[in-house]
């Protein structure tokens, strides 16, 4: 049997969630203390029929600090701490992840609207602790000087601001982490694709706004942690960044240093679920362009392009050939199938080719990203 542990005090919310999730196949136990809460989390993973599929911590109810450590040493299951959204303080966020909780985060309701609200919040932060396995400890007291080939000393940040990136930077620098600045996700990606690991990449929404469709891009092509840091937090968009990739959501600190220590405590998580299980899935990127095969998705410098799919084919076939000269009747005989070629079918290539460079220089300062030779066509990188 597969059960969640609700520890609360209203029986009441208790009482009306508890059928929504067992349409799910999850019994609900409710239990008003943190010590019991631990003594049946450890009786259910102990048994050999019975499955813990989560933990909820309702934080209006429970003073969960204190025990906290203690959960998350004695469990596996996903430790999700709920609260309203006028307890809700970053001060109490970033303490929560730094004693072992998995997710912290406002409940819906009003005006979220909806209980399936709820329900699908829980479900994507479980879906996103369980996308993880195995464990490997990080020690904060650390000064990441040493040459521990667990170690990675360098952060990755996707943020136009260069004020709010430098005195992110002293402040981690201050533990001997260093810090790569970038502007678009399309650079971000480019990096990842290129070989680079970093301690995790940190996302500025702020500056950033349009990351959404990249960062499951982003997703597809790493396994380092992914955090989206915001001065404008809302419970809907927690929700759609763990649907699509991000290991967290979360507000600014006060201060960098409050923003160090989140950070570290997310690193600790990893103690807990290390070794993503999805497998990586291809995306190309070539001079500034970002091409999802399995999403259908193509970006010049963070904007999408909307391509047919014989446009699309074609950018595919240069992207896969960066560096050499393709000809028009490679393409043609790779996109389309000719194995005869006519001028007209060469006016199609042409034409093609054209289209998309038209559909690029909405998004690139660069008057030419496909070069045209007298052979044929290739890709600028």
């Amino acid at each position: 049997m597969k059960y969640y542990i609700s520890i609360e005090k209203n029986k009441e919310a208790f009482e009306f969630y508890k059928p929504l999730w067992a349409t799910r196949g999850v019994e609900g136990i409710m239990v008003e203390t943190m010590s019991v809460g631990i003594r049946r989390a450890v009786e259910i993973e102990n048994s050999k029929d019975d499955e813990l599929f989560f933990i909820d911590i309702v934080a209006d109810d429970i003073d969960f600090m204190p025990d906290l450590k203690r959960l998350s040493q004695e469990t596996n299951a996903p430790i999700l701490i709920a609260t309203s959204q006028e307890h809700y303080t970053t001060k109490e966020h970033h303490e929560a992840l730094n004693n072992g909780a998995d997710f912290y985060a406002p409940y819906c309701g009003d005006p979220c609207g909806k209980p399936e609200d709820d329900i699908e919040g829980v479900l994507s932060a479980v879906n996103s602790a369980n996308q993880r396995a195995g464990k490997r400890k990080i020690d904060k007291t650390q000064t990441f000087n040493d040459s521990s080939e667990n170690t990675r000393k360098k952060i990755m940040a996707v943020d136009k601001d260069k004020s709010v990136h430098n005195k992110q930077t002293e402040a981690w620098e201050k533990i001997g982490v260093e810090s790569l600045r970038v502007d678009t996700m399309n650079e971000a990606i480019e990096k990842i694709i290129k070989g680079g690991e970093f301690l995790f990449i940190a996302i500025n929404e702020d500056t950033v706004p349009d990351f959404w469709e990249q960062l499951r891009l982003m997703r597809d092509v790493t396994d380092d942690q992914i955090y989206i840091i915001t001065s404008s937090y809302e419970v809907a968009k927690h929700t759609k960044a763990v649907n699509y990739g991000a290991d967290t959501y979360g507000a600014f600190a006060d201060d960098p240093s409050g923003d160090v220590a989140a950070g570290l405590a997310l690193l600790d998580l990893q103690d807990k679920r290390s070794g993503r299980k999805n497998p990586k899935t291809p995306v190309l990127a070539v001079g500034g362009v970002i091409l999802s095969q399995s999403r259908q998705l193509v970006f010049v410098n963070d904007v999408k392009i909307e391509l047919q799919k014989k446009e699309f084919d074609v950018l595919e076939y240069l992207m896969q050939n960066n560096g050499y000269t393709v000809s028009s009747e490679d393409i043609l005989q790779i996109v389309w199938g000719h194995t005869v070629i006519t001028e007209d079918a060469s006016d199609l290539v042409r034409g093609t080719v054209s289209r998309i460079r038209q559909k690029f220089a909405v998004a690139s300062d660069k008057e030419y990203i496909i070069t045209e030779a007298k052979k044929g066509y290739k890709m600028l990188s």
